[in-house]
């Protein structure tokens, strides 16, 4: 018998109740499935899609509507990592400014006009082997990529600042001030701005506030 759901995981023939599974973001599905009265999250591409549809013996449903889905899939595999409200929001605030037009509506797949790439500008001639990669694989970059940046460039924000220092960070203003500073390494003009949108994106996420026109 058919089930129809919002989203059901199954993976081997089992169903993984609490499990995050992230596809390819250019194809990335966000669904939910009531699973013993648990709400679970997860990412399918339309491969996987079809696969579950047919081994599975479930029919998928379209996805609830994501008003900013890239913003989204960032938050989400942020959080996946345990990283804290104010972080994720202050990261999130400088890639409104990289790749999102100072909006949350960021496009992960941009290049500027001399050839930077993605949702944090990485340069071609320091970082080729993220250029043109989907929104997955530059989250797992920046992922473990950070730490690298942190520790040669952590001064920038002040001396002997890590990224266990920066994970501990209380505002998404402090975090968007440490991360263009070290990660981005952007100068200070922007930095208010960036600070702005961090807010922006902290409410928007916490506390379901609309960013206002």
């Amino acid at each position: 018998m058919i089930k129809k759901v919002i989203l059901i995981i199954c993976a081997i023939g089992a169903i993984l109740a609490g499990f995050i599974y992230r596809g390819s973001s250019a194809e990335a599905k966000n669904m939910e499935t009531i699973v013993e009265s648990k709400t679970v999250t997860v990412y399918v591409d339309v491969e996987t899609k079809l696969d579950l549809e047919e081994e599975c013996e479930i029919e998928l449903l379209p996805p609830p509507y994501v008003q900013y889905p890239v913003a989204q899939d960032i938050w989400d595999y942020m959080k996946s990592q345990n990283w804290s409200d104010a972080v994720c929001a202050g990261i999130i605030g400088n890639m409104m400014t990289e790749a999102g037009g100072q909006t949350l509506d960021i496009q992960w797949n941009i290049y500027n006009s001399i050839g930077h790439y993605g949702i944090c500008q990485w340069s071609p001639k320091w970082y080729p082997e993220v250029i043109g990669v989907s929104l997955l694989e530059q989250l797992d970059f920046m992922y473990y990529n950070i730490s690298k940046e942190f520790k040669i460039f952590g001064k920038n924000y002040y001396e002997g600042f890590t990224l266990d220092d920066f994970f501990l960070l209380e505002t998404p203003e402090e975090a968007a001030d440490a991360f263009a500073k070290v990660y981005e390494r952007c100068g200070d003009q922007s930095t208010a701005k960036r600070q702005a949108n961090a807010r922006i994106a902290y409410d928007y996420f916490t506390q379901g506030t609309q960013p206002s026109a």
